[in-house]
């Protein structure tokens, strides 16, 4: 009977390992991680396109601010993207309940698409990650991808 609880924290300790080794990325796996610091809400600006972080505080901003026809230029493919009132709504509360924007690391899918992964405090907890493709030079937001739990 006392074996039970051993070989329990047995298995707890190596399904731990498992899950933390999972989730380190390989040397070779096209990631950089970036030293950004948190950006506050309140700082929060029309970073433009030039890099996928920028987009990010720019769409960000542009949501923050209530401001669809920017949101919109974020996102590649917009003309295929229906943005309603309701969704006008919803878009600044939940953008102001974020405290901030922390861009973690970049994972290179090619030379024209990349992911990023990061934070925004007060919105989502876990860190997440969007797809991000270049477009006439300038790093649009996948609108055919959608944010998920970046597990890398």
């Amino acid at each position: 009977m006392q074996r039970s609880p051993f070989f329990a924290l047995v298995i707890v300790s190596i399904m731990l390992l498992a899950s933390v080794h999972a989730t380190e990325p390989e040397a070779d796996s096209g990631i950089t991680k970036l030293n950004s610091k948190l950006i506050l809400n309140k700082d929060w600006k029309n970073a433009g396109f030039k890099t996928p972080q920028a987009t990010a505080e720019t769409f960000l901003w542009a949501t923050r601010e209530g401001n669809v026809e920017m949101v919109l230029k974020c996102l590649s493919d917009s003309e295929d993207v229906n943005f309603t009132d309701e969704d006008r709504q919803r878009m600044q509360p939940a953008a102001a309940a974020a405290t901030g924007y922390q861009p973690l690391a970049i994972r290179k899918i090619d030379d024209n698409r990349v992911q990023l992964k990061f934070t925004v405090p007060g919105w989502q907890d876990k860190p997440f990650m969007h797809e991000f493709t270049r477009v006439d030079n300038k790093w649009k937001i996948d609108a055919s991808s959608s944010t998920r739990t970046a597990n890398w």
